[in-house]
């Protein structure tokens, strides 16, 4: 009779790690959190940047960050190196819309490996009162960035400092990083006038072995006999982005949300980018016969960062026919001046000159003027 001779059991351990320095076997992955998780009694002030110092005690693979939120805001979050303060920006800031007041918050972020060490992890809120804090630990804050701006990086100087701790902290896993890639919007919202197109950037990023092509596509939202647009329409290379472009007739007004599929071989994923679109107004004004060109003189000032909002002139004849787009304009200039040299402050020009015909007798027609972001502007319609 054959005898089974039993295998010690460091024999069975010194087999089982040969396997694993090899790569023959795939540790699972693990999750774990490192931040504040006390639900802080103190309401947060609205705009300021905050940060609160947390250490990461083993190298891993951030995968979301959660916030508390005493009141609904919006709300960013993203995480800094140390550097005896914010140094370099490394995750975020990804955006939370409408955060549920009375609970923890999640928001998902780009997979990202960080080393042990010392971390800041920061929000900021256009809300007062949608983030908490308490007196304990380290924080940095930046008082002077309004909500919408872009943080800095690096960190740089400027960081007020104290004894307070936000409520929040990071989801991370140990291990292999997963195989995916993630997807967002830039920006996540904006608001246009009726007759523009709006442009958001799609940010696509890998996260472990991740190499698959991305095919991207509008499934939902566009507004009513509108195309929407993605270009390009699929990514091989990453990081990654394509441009969505919405655009918007002269009669379309309200809220739209454009959602985005983007579809691999193995991973899928939805993004949605929130487009609020303004109306326009209507001007009445007469018509003589045997008018030959119509001009339209759009002046407002404005002031802000980037590129001025720009309007939008359609001109239309009695019961809505003919109808004149800025395409059938003759003339069309639209300028930017600076009046201040190098500040943010602007006088823009815009205006269109429509050639008409066949006006047989006096009329009454429309000039239909489409302007977001802006509350005060000077319309001129001259007839010839």
């Amino acid at each position: 009779m054959r005898r089974i001779v039993g295998v010690p059991y460091f024999m069975i351990m010194v087999f089982l790690l040969l396997l694993l320095a090899f790569g023959l076997i795939v540790p699972s992955a693990y999750a774990d959190s490192f931040g504040y998780q006390t639900v802080a009694a103190n309401n947060e002030s609205a705009n300021t940047v905050t940060c609160t110092r947390a250490s990461l005690s083993v190298a891993g693979t951030v995968t979301s960050i959660s916030f508390y939120s005493g009141v609904s805001g919006n709300v960013k979050v993203g995480i800094y190196t140390d550097s005896n303060g914010p140094n370099s920006l490394v995750v975020g800031p990804v955006e939370k819309t409408g955060s549920t007041a009375g609970a923890w918050n999640t928001v998902a972020v780009t997979q990202t490996s960080l080393t042990a060490g010392t971390y800041w992890l920061c929000a900021q809120s256009n809300t007062a009162g949608a983030k908490k804090y308490d007196s304990v630990g380290t924080m940095r804050w930046l008082a002077t960035l309004t909500y919408g701006g872009t943080w800095p990086n690096p960190g740089g100087t400027g960081w007020y400092s104290g004894s307070y701790s936000d409520s929040i902290y990071a989801t991370y896993t140990t291990g292999p990083p997963p195989s995916d890639f993630s997807i967002t919007a830039t920006p996540t919202s904006q608001s246009v006038g009726a007759g523009n197109t709006a442009s958001f950037t799609l940010n696509l990023v890998a996260a472990g072995s991740f190499a698959e092509t991305v095919s991207l596509s509008v499934t939902s939202g566009c507004p009513v006999d509108d195309t929407c647009t993605v270009s390009p329409s699929s990514i091989s290379s990453f990081p990654g982005s394509s441009t969505l472009s919405v655009p918007t007739l002269i009669t379309t007004s309200g809220s739209y949300s454009v959602v985005v599929h983007a579809q691999s071989t193995s991973k899928s994923h939805d993004v949605t980018a929130t487009l609020s679109v303004t109306g326009p107004a209507s001007y009445a004004f007469n018509v003589k016969s045997g008018a030959t060109q119509i001009v339209v003189t759009l002046t407002y000032s404005w002031t802000g960062s980037g590129t001025p909002p720009a309007g939008s002139i359609t001109i239309v004849g009695p019961g809505g026919t003919p109808q004149y787009g800025e395409a059938s304009g003759a003339v069309y200039d639209r300028t930017s001046i600076a009046v201040s040299g190098s500040s943010s402050a602007y006088t823009v020009l815009h205006r269109v000159t429509f050639t008409v015909s066949d006006i047989s007798s006096p009329q009454v027609w429309t000039a239909l003027v489409s302007l977001a972001s802006v509350s005060t502007y000077n319309v001129i319609i001259e007839v010839s």
